[in-house]
């Protein structure tokens, strides 16, 4: 009886352990990243990095940075985020750089923005400096005639 035991405990731990070793690990990419959510109970102090989607409900004080990153109406961010796509909802103290930022209804920023693609709802507030960023200019290709 106490070696059933024994190699049923083996199992369940080489199972809930990962034990199993020989399994390929493929880096995640935006597509392959499932979404994080920082739930509404959480206060979080640090830098975040994600390489998918982040979904913050939380309190932050740190940068976040991400491809897809959204704060939520009732979020606060105290730090910077840098992303491709930022969704304002709540209130952010610093600076946003995005491609791609929408600011909604109820979304504050207290901080510069940078953008290549900006959207503002009526009713969202923006306390600071508004900045495009323009993408570099594509390389001249050449015309493909020969000069005689």
């Amino acid at each position: 009886m106490a070696q059933r035991q024994f190699m049923l405990g083996q199992m369940l731990s080489q199972r809930t352990y990962g034990a199993d070793t020989t399994r390929r690990q493929t880096p995640l990419t935006p597509r392959t990243a499932k979404p994080s959510v920082l739930a509404p109970d959480l206060e979080v102090t640090g830098d975040i990095t994600t390489t998918g989607p982040l979904v913050v409900q939380a309190r932050v004080v740190g940068n976040i940075t991400g491809e897809i990153v959204t704060i939520e109406h009732w979020a606060n961010v105290k730090g910077d985020i840098e992303a491709k796509q930022a969704t304002i909802e709540g209130v952010v103290v610093g600076a946003v750089i995005a491609e791609d930022v929408r600011v909604a209804h109820s979304g504050q920023i207290n901080g510069s923005v940078h953008y290549t693609k900006l959207a503002v709802e009526a009713g969202a507030m923006i306390e600071g400096h508004l900045r495009m960023i323009t993408p570099p200019p594509e390389p001249a290709q050449p015309s493909g005639s020969a000069s005689e």
